[in-house]
């Protein structure tokens, strides 16, 4: 009788410890499953330094963990990298798990972004409100920074494609031609303009790598070469005129012709468009093509990829005029009498 209910008591507590584990492992598993749906969206910062109790704590606070206490259990079972700073955008459907592997890895899916987007030929005050817009500086803020020489000679001894011709005098933005037009992708909860700066400088270097040798077969300076892409930008309509408009600017170029690129004067004068009247091409300036041989003193524009390809295979041919017609056309002459004769038939208004 006595064995019987000794096998009893062990039986209940074996079933007792058992019925506990299982417990505890239903607690466990059930406290690390997410607390809602997935549309609801939770946007947490991890702040530099922060401890993982801090998160913990965050996270709570915001209904993102079911159970503190579960989630430390967590950890102590797993080891887990130094949490990442920044952003994050996550939802209620995430378990304890993902979210702690998140924030671990910094993983880009789930990191708050900011675009800063930066068309094809804007000129340096453009970009500069955009920069302006995604760090909440000014606008002349972000200038004064880019015209600081400070500054610039740090970033003439980063980037091999810089050097002292953007300090020289007369040049009215030094960065001018240099900023690559793209979208950028921006993860940094507070980024600056030497980030943004950066990101542009480092793509310019990636698309003018490129054409590096080109450069030099072309016997120009990477400022040169930036510089006539820039008018190329500005004056073209479309990727397939591009190699024959820089054909044109070539011809004019290599046969001691003005330019006569009217972007450029407006350019100097600090506007864009397209209308330019005869005082303006009158505009005393090293920008002014109507007034100086040769190319202008720097860019005037950002410049893309494929103006920088179109100008390095520019089309050869014997034209030395364009004209871009109201219904987008462009029509190429080999004089000016042929070229007259375009504008008299297709005009504007």
């Amino acid at each position: 009788m006595k064995k019987k209910n000794k096998l009893k008591i062990i039986l209940i507590a074996f079933l007792t410890v058992v019925i506990l584990v299982l417990g505890s492992l239903v607690f466990y598993h059930e406290g690390l499953k997410g607390t809602g749906s997935q549309d609801e969206v939770v946007t947490i910062t991890v702040e530099e330094g922060m401890s993982f109790n801090a998160l913990l704590d965050e996270l709570k606070a915001h209904d993102l963990i079911r159970n503190t206490m579960v989630a430390k259990i967590y950890l102590r079972l797993n080891t887990l990298n130094t949490l990442k700073a920044n952003t994050y955008s996550l939802n209620k459907a995430m378990g304890t798990e993902e979210i702690l592997r998140i924030v671990t890895e910094g993983d880009f899916n789930y990191l708050e972004k900011t675009n800063l987007l930066v068309q094809e030929g804007l000129t340096i005050p453009e970009v500069a409100s955009r920069v302006a817009e995604v760090t909440g500086a000014s606008q002349e803020e972000v200038l004064a920074k880019w015209a600081d020489p400070s500054y610039l000679n740090e970033l003439i001894n980063t980037y091999w494609f810089l050097d002292d011709t953007i300090l020289q005098e007369g040049i009215l933005y030094p960065l001018e031609g240099y900023l690559y037009p793209e979208t950028y992708i921006i993860t940094s909860t507070n980024p600056t303009i030497e980030e943004c700066t950066q990101m542009m400088l480092d793509m310019t270097d990636q698309h003018l790598s490129t054409y590096r040798e080109d450069i030099a077969n072309m016997n120009w300076t990477v400022h040169e070469f930036l510089t006539m892409a820039s008018i190329i930008e500005r004056e073209g309509q479309n990727e397939t005129d591009y190699p024959k408009i820089a054909g044109v600017f070539m011809n004019r170029l290599n046969s001691g012709m003005l330019l006569q690129s009217d972007i450029t004067v407006l350019y100097a004068l600090g506007r864009t468009g397209v209308d330019v009247s005869y005082a303006d091409l009158q505009t005393d300036s090293p920008y002014n093509t109507y007034m100086y041989e040769g190319l202008p003193i720097g860019p005037i524009s950002n410049v893309s990829d494929p103006i920088m390809n179109a100008l390095v295979h520019y089309e050869h041919h014997d034209y030395y005029y364009f004209y871009a017609t109201p219904d987008g056309e462009v029509l190429y002459a080999t004089t000016l009498a042929e070229h007259e004769e375009n504008v008299r038939n297709h005009p504007w208004s």
